[in-house]
């Protein structure tokens, strides 16, 4: 028998998007741990994954994920990475561009992991404060 997917979840050979429409769902609910932006890592591959991430472009604004502040955690266990990211607005129409270009930039960048998964969340909301400060100064506006 055939089971299709989850409602916004896209299977793939490393690994599953999912995509969380209740914006009330937060890390904690989906069990991801690990290091966020705010926090130092001391896991050289959760470092070098971060790096790979800045591969990934927000196509509207033209500036990296990491740099716009979307990328909220990345935990590597063993050979299976956990990347929580967010979008600038729930009702983005390239949520699943963008996780799946996330999901192929850490397995490009790391060929020992055997699966990606990348969470796009909704809690805690995206703001402009998030983005780094070089982000701010190319868009200008904050």
């Amino acid at each position: 028998m055939d089971i299709a997917p989850p409602r916004g979840a896209a299977p793939s050979r490393h690994g599953v998007i999912s995509v969380y429409d209740d914006p009330r769902h937060t890390a904690a609910q989906t069990g991801i741990g690990g290091n966020s932006m705010n926090q130092a890592s001391n896991e050289p591959r959760e470092a070098a994954a971060w790096e790979a991430l800045k591969e990934v472009m927000d196509p509207e604004v033209g500036i990296n994920i990491v740099d716009m502040g979307l990328v909220y955690q990345v935990t590597i266990t063993g050979d299976r990475a956990r990347i929580e990211i967010t979008m600038t607005s729930p009702s983005c129409p390239l949520h699943v561009s963008i996780a799946e270009a996330a999901r192929q930039a850490v397995l490009r960048n790391d060929p020992s992991l055997a699966e990606a998964r990348v969470e796009v969340v909704w809690d805690p909301p995206w703001t402009p404060e998030r983005m780094s400060e070089e982000a701010k100064k190319i868009l200008g506006r904050f």
